[in-house]
C-alpha cells in the first residue's frame, strides 16, 4: 500500500469538512425554503381576510414586525441551542459561519444589513462561544484570535475526543506530536 503524503491527507480532511458544511447548508436552505412557502401562504391568507373585511384596506401598506425583545425564546435558549448544534456536528466540530446560519435560521433572526449580522456574529454568538470555552464545554479547533479571515471550527469536549487527551495518548504510545506553529515552518 502507498504511503498517502500529509499535505494530501490535509487536503482530504478540509475536503470532507466542506463538504459537511454543505450537506448542513443545503438541509437549512431546504428547511428555509419551506418555511419561507408558509409564511407566503400565510401572508396571502390574511391579506385575504383583510380584503374581505375592508375593500378599502391595502394590506401591502403594512409595515412588517421584527420584535427583538426576548428573539431567542425562554432564557438560555441561545445558549442550549449552540451547545446543539455543536454536538450535532460530532468531532470534526462546526465552523461558526454555518453555526451561525444554523442559529439565525432556528431563531428566526432577521438582519436589515450585513454589518448587523457580522456585529451579532461578533457579540452575541461570540461571546457564548467564548463563554462555552471558559467552562469547558466546548473546543476551539483553530487558533484563536486569527486575523485570516477564515471561519473558526467550534467541538463539544468529550474526554476521549479533546485535543488534549488525544495529545496525552500519542506521548504515552512514544508518538511525537506537532503544534499548529510547528507544521507551518
Amino acid at each position: 500500500m502507498r504511503k498517502v503524503p500529509s499535505y494530501l491527507k490535509g487536503l482530504a480532511e478540509t475536503r470532507a469538512r466542506a463538504h459537511g458544511d454543505v450537506l448542513r447548508l443545503e438541509r437549512l436552505r431546504a428547511e428555509i425554503d419551506e418555511r419561507l412557502a408558509d409564511a407566503q401562504r400565510e401572508l396571502a391568507a390574511c391579506d385575504t381576510l383583510i380584503k374581505s373585511f375592508d375593500k378599502r384596506l391595502e394590506p401591502s401598506a403594512i409595515e412588517p414586525v421584527n420584535a427583538w425583545k426576548g428573539r431567542y425564546g425562554k432564557r438560555g435558549a441561545l445558549r442550549e441551542a449552540t451547545c446543539r448544534f455543536i454536538k450535532e456536528a460530532g468531532p470534526d466540530g462546526i465552523s461558526t459561519t454555518t453555526l451561525a446560519y444554523e442559529l439565525q435560521f432556528e431563531f428566526k433572526l432577521d438582519f436589515a444589513h450585513p454589518a448587523e449580522r457580522r456585529q451579532w456574529g461578533t457579540n452575541t454568538l461570540g461571546n457564548c462561544l467564548k463563554n462555552l470555552v471558559a467552562e469547558g464545554l466546548i473546543e476551539r479547533l483553530h487558533k484563536g484570535g486569527s486575523l485570516t479571515g477564515a471561519a473558526g471550527r467550534w467541538r463539544w469536549k468529550d474526554s476521549d475526543l479533546s485535543l488534549d487527551h488525544l495529545r496525552a495518548q500519542a506521548a504515552a504510545a512514544g508518538v511525537s506530536v506537532l503544534q499548529a506553529d510547528d507544521a507551518h515552518e
